[in-house]
């Protein structure tokens, strides 16, 4: 998912190299301010890590289990947050019976830089699951939108310099529905 995420920004802000992204876990917070950093996973982490399985759920909780992940950009304080869970409502069937419905919400930093690498992991998800995007919070795609590729091809940039950053707010500002939205461009 996260190789897909990264090429996926790299197709929408048209840069062969991008930051690098970091799944980070274990991050305690405190009234919003974080008490502990967590850790970022290493690579034998990340390829372990099965998501699409029945999620293990504490025994308080009554419905499904769920994971927490942070995704950060390299030299960005900008970043999205992943939640994966099973959706008890919604079962899927196989050959031996019901399975839970897996989901997983997206939301970035409310920051351009947040945003792009908030659809950037949530098409990467997408496209790893051969699911579909469904957008709650930003309306970028039209509703239960699953043409992933012709997204990135019509509305991907195309020509132009500028770092990282301009890249991404040069993409983000293509969308008028989001009426300049939002304002502050990074948090860096």
């Amino acid at each position: 998912m996260l190789q897909i995420a990264t090429r996926t920004m790299k197709s929408l802000l048209e840069m062969s190299v991008v930051p690098a992204m970091a799944i980070v876990v274990d991050r305690e917070y405190q009234q919003g301010i974080p008490r502990s950093m967590g850790r970022a996973l290493n690579d034998n982490e990340l390829h372990a890590l099965i998501i699409g399985e029945s999620i293990p759920r504490e025994p308080t909780d009554d419905l499904g289990g769920s994971l927490f992940f942070e995704v950060e950009i390299a030299g960005h304080r900008d970043q999205a947050w992943l939640h994966i869970f099973d959706n008890p409502w919604f079962l899927e069937f196989d050959d031996e019976g019901a399975l839970p419905a897996i989901e997983a919400i997206v939301s970035p930093t409310r920051t351009v830089v947040g945003v792009v690498v908030s659809l950037s992991v949530a098409l990467g998800v997408a496209i790893a699951s051969a699911g579909r995007v469904v957008q709650d919070e930003i309306k970028l795609m039209p509703s239960d939108f699953d043409d992933f590729e012709s997204f990135i091809a019509e509305y991907g940039l195309k020509g132009g310099g500028g770092n990282f950053v301009d890249r991404c707010e040069r993409f983000l500002r293509q969308f008028p529905q989001l009426n300049g939205w939002p304002r502050v461009v990074s948090m860096d």
